[in-house]
């Protein structure tokens, strides 16, 4: 009986140790919410806070060059559409911000970008920023300035702003997604 009862021991503690041992979570979450059970200090879970923020930002990140990267080896050259007139010469010919953005639009969409606009002015400059937001939380600024007093002669002055202030929104655009225009190619 005291062998029968001893092999018994031996097997159920063989099974004991072949069983691994619970492995520490890795995950930043995991570790967070081990860190809870176990009762780290306030000071710990703040550095983990931390280091959950950090690891975060870094991924969103990746994701915004990844997907940046792949928005601009499929985005198209714009061709210039439109024609700065004085009387019935042209000046120069330009792409409309909303031709720019009605092509691309699709785009920013399927690689998940969003984008913004604000308006600083100052004397007789406007600077636009431009914020290029990807859906993974991370962003990346861009911005123009402008005089705001060019324009033709029969621009009144608020005319003339915001002239200025479409023309840098079409550059900061441009320059915050690597677009890029060029004229038709006629040959």
């Amino acid at each position: 009986k005291q062998i029968k009862e001893s092999t018994e021991l031996v097997a159920r503690d063989a099974e004991i140790v072949a069983q691994p041992a619970p492995q520490p979570p890795t995950d930043p979450m995991s570790v967070i919410h081990y860190a809870i059970e176990k009762g780290v200090s306030a000071e710990t879970m703040e550095r983990l806070m931390a280091m959950r923020a950090q690891l975060v930002a870094e991924n969103a990140k990746i994701a915004f060059s990844n997907a940046m990267a792949a928005f601009q080896s499929e985005c198209p050259c714009i061709v210039k559409n439109k024609a700065a007139m004085n009387g019935a010469q042209v000046m120069y010919k330009f792409a409309s911000l909303d031709e720019i953005v009605g092509q691309v639009r699709p785009l920013l969409l399927k690689h998940g970008f969003s984008f913004d606009f604000d308006t600083e002015a100052n004397d007789n400059i406007i600077k636009v920023i431009c914020t290029a937001i990807h859906r993974d939380g991370h962003s990346k600024p861009s911005s123009f300035s402008v005089p705001t007093d060019g324009g033709t002669s029969r621009m009144s002055g608020p005319q003339k702003v915001g002239g200025a202030r479409t023309f840098a929104m079409r550059y900061a655009f441009c320059n915050a997604f690597g677009i890029l225009t060029s004229d038709e190619d006629t040959d």
